[in-house]
């Protein structure tokens, strides 16, 4: 029996407060949307490389034993969730699971490293924490602006 490839979907919303709007007479700050790229790295916990990474998997669908290369994907965030860059810039991102026939363990176990770049909020170039978490085992999904979410350092590129 041929194995396939598990995905799962990532989402995550990013807001600012930042001043108020010196044209309005009010001085509650004001809360806007956070515009980013975000680059998941996939990689082990305690590595990821640039140019993503590559494993052996045993029966892959028709081709039989496979080099399976995972390349680093790319998101932005659009009116301030993480959307896949396509046409129509359709919510969240997939990613490959960390499914059993991976044959990914330990401190090998297939982690996304999280990347954030040209971040901007209140009008200036800003920055917001790079991080790691490890991947589902199956097509559940991330929230990874979740307060439950395990984060790990980032070691990516």
């Amino acid at each position: 029996m041929s194995n396939s490839l598990t995905y799962f979907r990532v989402d995550g919303a990013w807001r600012d407060v930042q001043n108020h709007i010196p044209a309005n007479s009010g001085i509650a700050p004001q809360v806007d949307d956070v515009s980013a790229y975000v680059d998941f790295f996939p990689g082990s916990k305690l590595e990821a490389l640039a140019g993503g990474m590559s494993i052996y998997v045993p029966d892959y669908e028709t081709y039989g034993d496979t080099e399976l290369s995972l390349a680093p994907i790319t998101g932005r965030t659009i009116d301030g969730k993480l959307c896949t860059i396509a046409v129509n810039d359709p919510n969240g991102v997939e990613l490959v699971a960390n499914t059993d026939w991976l044959g990914l363990t330990g401190d090998d176990e297939l982690y996304y490293h999280v990347r954030f770049r040209n971040v901007t909020y209140d009008s200036a170039v800003q920055r917001l924490s790079n991080f790691a978490f490890l991947a589902p085992t199956d097509d559940t999904g991330v929230v990874i602006t979740s307060t439950d979410l395990e984060r790990f350092d980032y070691r990516g590129p």
